[in-house]
């Protein structure tokens, strides 16, 4: 079970790195469809190279971390299972509401076209 947990949170931080890598992606092609910055092509594209370098190198540390943190754990004789979800448990859930609500106003906000869509009125006022 304790092997199960620890690929859980490594997958998932994994995921959370691939969906910012593609919104990454999306980002810079809008900036290079845009004409202004049409001449420096290249250098946007050595930027974004960079960028997802930086997001592998990260997401690689975060997980010999998560593998790491919870092997010293496993050692001292902890209960990941109960550990884990302490944890998960003292994020007030309100941050949780809070973030949905956030997701779904960017999602609505911009439509990855870069064009700006109409946000629904009752998340406009934050109900």
């Amino acid at each position: 079970m304790d092997l199960l947990i620890i690929l859980a949170e490594a997958s998932l931080v994994i995921f959370v790195f691939f969906l910012v890598n593609w919104l990454v992606g999306k980002v810079f092609k809008l900036l290079l469809k845009n004409s202004v910055v049409k001449s420096e092509g290249r250098s946007i594209k050595t930027l974004r190279q960079n960028i997802t370098g930086l997001l592998i190198a990260t997401c690689l540390v975060l997980c010999i971390l998560i593998v790491g943190a919870n092997g010293f754990l496993l050692y001292r004789g902890a209960n990941l299972q109960q550990y884990t979800l302490l944890l998960i448990h003292r994020v007030p859930p309100g941050f949780w509401v809070t973030l949905g609500i956030g997701i779904a106003r960017e999602h609505w906000y911009f439509d990855f076209s870069g064009e700006r869509s109409e946000i629904p009125l009752s998340l406009a006022q934050g109900s």
